[in-house]
């Protein structure tokens, strides 16, 4: 019999945290949903409206994240946002606050840039780094309320990864997140420099991550921000909001920029870059299984193994239904008892709706899959 290895990688934001789903384990604490109360909700409401209706928007923001009580990275962001879609989002690292990256928005498209060179990415190789360091740039195609800044800020390698608050809101752009929202509810009133703020908690995914945002009476716009995200280890991320100022003077001149003439444009290298070729021996690696027991890929060498790496912004849980009939769910005549899995696993889906599509094979496909049944078979 055919045996499966299951192992799942959940990436968060931008932040990767891999675990594996134990049937014997429950989760610790199980996230609580926020309830919906309507004076923190009208907050929350007036803090995107006074967003959506004004005309310039610029801010600096200390920034923070750690995993639990480890410090991952620290940054400042400058912010600069004007209608009808020009923005402009520097990224500082170091106590020198040194630039380390610039996003640019002209109104037609969005260009990021490293002054210094720019960061390593771990989808790319060492030596292909070496070589396109300097003298880089990259376009994005999309107008501003097509497109996420948060999630190009972490691209711009001050050592932050995407901001609490989504800056493309000004421009009308909604995030993934928006539709996952569980409720908001008060959190009472604190002073932040001074200003009387309203803190208010948005509750995302059932409970699986929440923000606490301290609007300002002054502005409706933050001061503070604190973002959880409730995973394997929870992911914290704290934002403190400085020079703020909304609908003041924003000279176009600072999102007018063009590459100059001896720079190049960089894509970054897709998931294909990093795909073995046909027949290559999978190097080996150790995770922990579904019942929390270290496994190896070579420990599984001759059978058939399934890899399944998920990505997802609220809770996941997945469901196996035991019930599942290869053969004419595959519409193809494979002996369903080599198919069946170790053991039982079954949940529930929370807040996720899933369409599959049946694949349709061609009966050339079928001999191949048969054919290599059979050779398996004999072969063990």
């Amino acid at each position: 019999m055919r045996k499966y290895l299951l192992l799942i990688a959940l990436a968060v934001g931008g932040p990767l945290a891999a675990f594996s789903y134990s049937q014997d384990k429950p989760v610790a604490q199980e996230p609580t949903p926020i309830e919906d109360e309507p004076a923190a909700r009208a907050v929350w409401e007036e803090l995107l409206d006074t967003l959506k209706k004004a005309d310039t928007l610029s801010y600096t923001t200390a920034y923070k994240w750690r995993a639990d009580e480890q410090v991952i990275g620290e940054a400042e962001y400058r912010v600069r946002l004007k209608k009808p879609g020009l923005a402009r989002v520097e990224g500082l690292r170091g106590k020198e606050k040194e630039t380390a990256g610039v996003l640019v928005g002209d109104g037609e498209r969005f260009w990021l840039y490293w002054p210094g060179g720019r960061p390593f990415f771990s989808v790319e190789d060492q030596a292909d780094h070496e070589k396109t360091r300097t003298n880089i740039y990259m376009r994005f195609d999309l107008t501003a309320d097509q497109f996420s800044i948060s999630h190009r800020v972490p691209m711009l390698g001050a050592g932050g990864n995407m901001l609490v608050l989504q800056p493309a809101y000004f421009f009308g752009y909604l995030e993934s997140l928006h539709p996952l929202i569980d409720g908001v509810r008060g959190r009472g009133t604190e002073t932040v420099d001074g200003e009387m703020c309203d803190v208010i908690e948005v509750g995302y995914g059932k409970g699986q991550r929440s923000r606490n945002i301290w609007v300002s009476r002054k502005d409706h716009l933050p001061r503070r921000l604190k973002e959880e995200v409730r995973v394997k280890q929870t992911i914290i991320i704290e934002e403190r909001w400085s020079d703020v100022s909304l609908d003041g003077p924003l000279d176009n001149v600072q999102f007018d920029w063009k590459p100059p003439k001896d720079w190049v444009e960089w894509k970054m290298p897709g998931v294909e870059a990093g795909v073995l070729p046909v027949g290559t021996v999978a190097p080996d690696f150790e995770l922990s299984g579904a019942d929390g027991k270290p496994m190896k890929l070579s420990e599984f060498r001759g059978k058939l193994v399934w890899l399944t790496f998920w990505r997802v912004g609220d809770t996941m849980i997945l469901q196996w239904d035991e019930s599942f009939d290869v053969g004419s769910d595959t519409l193809t005549g494979v002996n369903d008892a080599d198919y069946q899995p170790p053991f039982p696993l079954t949940a529930k889906l929370n807040k996720l709706s899933i369409n599959v599509d049946r694949p349709q094979l061609s009966p050339e496909d079928v001999q191949k899959l048969e054919a290599a049944m059979r050779n398996n078979k004999s072969s063990e």
